[in-house]
């Protein structure tokens, strides 16, 4: 029976969807719109099979890199070898199939992206396409204003509080808009840890050591010559180097060289050398514009995520993300653009079809690093897909201020106290009873893994007999107590530079455990209440320090605490014991010879190179067009001399002077490293080595580095004594 047309109220959804004929029945579609849909059909699904395909291609790559076909953890020689071993917070106690891991994770809904921010992140934020209602919610007053540089220390320049990047524990963010090439904080103090493996012996090799993910190889901070060992000698940067994470698409921060030096003492005049770490002021710079509130992330490497699959899996790398945008723009180009019209009237239609590309049935980097959201997709097509998930790493003043602490209240320079060799000074008044530092700390639950042994050549392992000679740099920077073999190292942001002042009037800081309902950061007071043996079995860092001013400290002054009584007795029977230890004053490390102003030796000289120091020369000399080279890196040569592999062992041959600058230059051999041609293991010259003779060399391209062992660190009665945490704070469980 016919319905009326009258019947079909006007408006309705039916009236809106189908159209009629002039007897009210609906109209069949046309055969040539049915073609079309089910074109589109096809075409997506072709679009859905291709975007899987390509994505997968990386998933291919990734697992076939290991003959087994099965990624595996690399060994601890092993990462010794990427170009950063910077660790991860923790080993995840819950880490099983589908759960995230503990520390720098990034999930699918975490990854960050690779394009430049510098021009696009203002076109963004000025388009509004940053949805300013994702940012956690504010509970305080923001700061108004906002700084330049380091100069003005009115407002606080870098906070921590809980990373963005989920379950990643605590992150760096910078309290001021940055620009590129602007420094970020202070220059990090960074300790050597070398040949832990032959010290710890074969049993304690397999000793739980959490400074394992957090350390970077020694090129990357300039201090490969310290070992002679095949396992490079770890560099542990407690400071900002520890504490910031890594997002390989949204790096923000570069990390520079150190400098080293050691304050002005000389080894047969000073009884505090060897006892801090000379190498410091590890640079950090800014490497694109960074607003104000954005998480700070450094670059660990690829291969830092590579040789910890098992625990990282599929995490995208830099390519990975303008792998997505080639994706991205293949999709547009294939399905959006050709059936906008089709897509416009049925929304819900691209959803769906985006939703099943993003949760294709094979995981990769690529895949991990496409949009999860159609919203994101959308976003994504226009900035590109790392500037997508920006807006998601910034945190508001009021945000870090409510749920971060401010942690460039002090600043590192020369101590007053000489032997200390560098202090801590504030940069600004502190209160009585404000948190001067914040320290997370890695527990070391066996203090025997810092021991160092006799050294008997050709072996991988130290005998169970082998003579006690000392203990490594890094426990003068770590906490403990005398009942206990537990240490506690902290990785804080200049903190290690505090040091112990034995007049008690001069004492203006303690520390503390952190209150565990102050701010939501890195601190379970569960774990005091656990043993040593259960703690060796917890791979992460939950604990958390404070240093607390006792009284107004005032802007410039340097910061001290008490070390307490057994720390002090140690010090007073070192001091005793190295006045009675015989010198040589003409021992001269490389630290002199390149603070040395005077013209290098030539090889007729009675002035010479000693046999503990080497000298080295810039490679980048070697090429014909060195001298422009020179000219063009001028300000760069410092980065130069960081890498083994940009710098060769030299000799000085000849020298002359400008008659118009009054400035020196040399003509140097630099020494060829091949199959026939190399440096031993010592790095020692070999006699009959030839090599590339060079004119016209400036002194800022030729250094000097200690040998093998002959460092300051190495002296076998250097002061060793942990900083002692008070009884009334130390756990009875430990």
């Amino acid at each position: 029976m016919r319905r009326p047309v009258a019947n079909v109220a006007r408006g309705t959804p039916a009236n809106r969807t189908h159209s009629m004929d002039h007897t009210g029945k609906r109209k069949k579609p046309h055969r040539r719109s049915r073609f079309r849909y089910a074109g589109f059909l096809a075409l997506a699904g072709a679009v859905v099979l291709m975007v899987w395909r390509l994505a997968s291609m990386n998933f291919m790559t990734t697992i076939s890199y290991k003959d087994t076909g099965k990624p595996q953890i690399a060994t601890q020689q092993d990462l010794a070898k990427p170009s950063r071993v910077r660790r991860n917070n923790a080993r995840s106690s819950n880490n099983n199939q589908g759960a995230p891991p503990i520390r720098n994770s990034v999930t699918r809904s975490d990854v960050l992206g690779t394009k430049n921010l510098d021009m696009k992140t203002k076109m963004i934020a000025s388009q509004g396409l940053f949805d300013q209602g994702n940012k956690p919610e504010e509970t305080s007053k923001g700061s108004s204003g906002s700084l330049k540089t380091e100069k003005k220390m009115e407002q606080c320049g870098i906070y921590m509080a809980p990373s963005t990047i989920p379950n990643a524990g605590i992150g760096m963010f910078t309290g001021i808009d940055r620009r590129k090439g602007d420094g970020v904080g202070f220059g990090d103090l960074v300790v050597p840890i070398f040949d832990q493996m032959y010290h710890s012996g074969k049993v304690g090799s397999t000793k739980p050591f959490l400074w394992d993910d957090y350390c970077w190889v020694a090129d990357a901070v300039g201090m490969y010559m310290e070992t002679s060992s095949q396992e490079e000698p770890r560099a542990a940067s407690p400071g900002f180097g520890a504490s910031v994470n890594c997002h390989l698409g949204l790096i923000n921060v570069k990390e520079g060289p150190t400098q080293y030096d050691v304050e002005g003492l000389i080894r047969h005049k000073d009884v505090g050398v060897g006892a801090f770490s000379g190498y410091h002021n590890r640079s950090n710079v800014a490497s694109r514009d960074v607003p104000q509130g954005a998480e700070l992330f450094v670059d660990y490497g690829s291969k830092y995520f590579e040789s910890r699959f098992d625990k990282y899996g599929f995490i995208p790398y830099k390519y990975s993300y303008k792998d997505a945008d080639d994706l991205l723009e293949k999709y547009n180009d294939t399905l959006r653009t050709p059936y906008k019209h089709i897509l416009d009237k049925n929304t819900k239609m691209e959803q769906d079809l985006w939703a099943m590309i993003s949760s294709g049935p094979f995981e990769s980097r690529t895949s991990n690093a496409l949009p999860t959201s159609f919203e994101q997709m959308e976003l994504a097509l226009n900035v590109g897909t790392a500037n997508s998930f920006l807006n998601d790493t910034i945190r508001s003043m009021a945000w870090l201020q409510q749920n971060g602490r401010c942690i460039d209240h002090i600043r590192p320079g020369r101590s007053t106290i000489r032997q200390a060799g560098r202090g801590a000074f504030t940069t600004r008044f502190v209160p009585k009873g404000t948190a001067v530092s914040s320290a997370p700390l890695l527990h070391i639950p066996d203090e025997s893994i810092l021991f160092i042994h006799e050294r008997i050549p050709n072996l991988e392992f130290r005998p169970n007999n082998a003579t006690l000679l000392s203990k490594q740099l890094l426990t003068n920077y770590c906490f403990g107590h005398r009942n206990s073999t537990m240490l506690l190292s902290p990785y804080s942001y200049m903190s290690l530079f505090i040091n112990h002042n034995s007049v008690a009037e001069k004492v203006n800081a303690k520390v503390r455990w952190v209150a565990p309902d102050d701010r939501p950061l890195s601190h379970n007071p569960d774990w005091l209440n656990y043993s040593v043996k259960e703690l060796t079995t917890l791979y992460e860092s939950r604990l958390m320090l404070e240093y607390v001013a006792l009284r107004d400290i005032q802007q410039g002054e340097e910061v001290f605490i008490d070390y307490g009584p057994e720390w002090q007795a140690a010090w007073d029977a070192h001091v005793e014991a190295w006045n009675k230890i015989p010198k040589d004053p003409n021992y001269h490390g490389a630290a002199e010879w390149n603070a040395d102003e005077r013209p290098l030796p030539l090889p007729n000289e009675t002035r010479s190179v000693p046999d503990n120091v080497q000298m080295r020369c810039l490679r980048l000399i070697e090429r014909s067009n060195y001298l422009e080279n020179l000219k063009q890196k001028e300000h760069f040569l410092e980065l130069e001399k960081v890498s083994e592999s940009k710098s060769r062992p030299c000799q000085v041959l000849d020298r002359e002077i400008n008659p118009v600058t009054n400035e020196t230059f040399y003509t140097v051999e630099l020494f060829i490293r091949n199959t026939t041609q190399t440096v031993d293991q010592n790095k020692t010259l070999p006699v009959s080595a030839k090599g590339t003779i060079r004119s016209a060399i400036p002194r800022s391209a030729i250094f000097f580095l200690d040998k093998s062992y002959t460092s300051d660190m190495h002296i076998p009665t250097a002061f060793r004594h942990p900083i002692m945490i008070p009884d009334e704070m130390f756990p009875d469980m430990w």
